[in-house]
């Protein structure tokens, strides 16, 4: 009769459809996320995400240190966790969630230094710990990279600088528009105030303060940037800058042709 036959094709793929669905996701491991404080030897804490699965033995570990607010790559994290790794995600000192100021380039160092330290630590790292992201989240590998952690193993930065002083400072004059764009794009607002127009705020003077004319409030982040014109710092000035450009001591992982890249989710490249 047509119409049971109807009901039992439908029926069949229902189930079929059914058990498509429970093959596609077993297999799949259960990723726990936690977050954790960890602290530096400063004794600044820093907010940092770890996704794993809890049932895997110990594995290698993928770092993400980044100001530009950890929980919003947990696509990415669980992606990698699922992949076999354990991905770790935090916030840089001063951003976010994590304690401490904000000062672009000066900590990341002895921050990733000690992060990776901490990893290391873990019942759940394997002792291998590679890191990866571009821009800010490359520049810090390179300069985790120079601190030589032992447990790091590989670093894929992409879009990063050869030079920090030589990108910030322009016939000697630092790139204003630059930085204070940055600075104004990561820095949380006070109440009531809203990004001002960063043009006529770049014509204001005095430049020392740019942070307050682009609506950030007095930040020590802009007065960093803009005090190295006048008392250059170790962490801007050329010959500290182009020690920092060398790092060692690790593999700097590359797509054959391609330049840099993140680790694959089909296996573990220096780990």
């Amino acid at each position: 009769m047509p119409i049971p036959a109807v009901h039992a094709r439908r029926g069949s793929t229902l189930l079929a459809c059914t058990v498509w669905l429970w093959l596609a996701g077993h297999g799949r491991a259960e990723i726990a996320a936690r977050t954790i404080a960890v602290p530096m030897r400063d004794g600044v804490s820093l907010a940092t995400d770890v996704y794993r699965d809890a049932a895997a033995p110990p594995a290698p570990v993928i770092l993400v240190r980044t100001p530009y607010d950890r929980t919003k790559q947990r696509p990415l994290a669980e992606r990698f966790a699922q992949a076999g790794y354990v991905a770790v995600f935090q916030d840089c000192r001063g951003t976010h969630g994590s304690d401490g100021v904000l000062a672009p380039y000066n900590n990341e160092g002895q921050d990733g230094y000690d992060t990776i330290e901490w990893i290391t630590r873990q019942d759940w790292c394997s002792g291998r710990v590679g890191m990866a992201g571009g821009s800010y989240v490359g520049a810090v590998q390179w300069q985790a990279a120079v601190e030589q952690p032992p447990g790091l193993a590989v670093i894929a930065p992409q879009a990063t600088w050869s030079s920090f002083h030589r990108n910030l400072y322009l016939g000697g004059a630092v790139r204003l528009a630059l930085i204070a764009g940055w600075i104004a794009s990561n820095t949380p607002r006070p109440d009531g105030l809203q990004p001002a127009d960063m043009n006529e705020a770049l014509l204001r003077l005095p430049l020392a303060d740019v942070d307050e004319a682009i609506g950030c409030g007095s930040i020590s982040a802009a007065r960093s940037f803009r005090s190295t014109t006048v008392i250059p710092t170790p962490a801007w000035d050329p010959s500290t800058a182009r020690r920092r450009s060398r790092p060692s001591g690790c593999t700097t992982a590359r797509r054959p042709g391609r330049g840099s890249s993140c680790p694959s989710s089909r296996a573990r490249p220096g780990l």
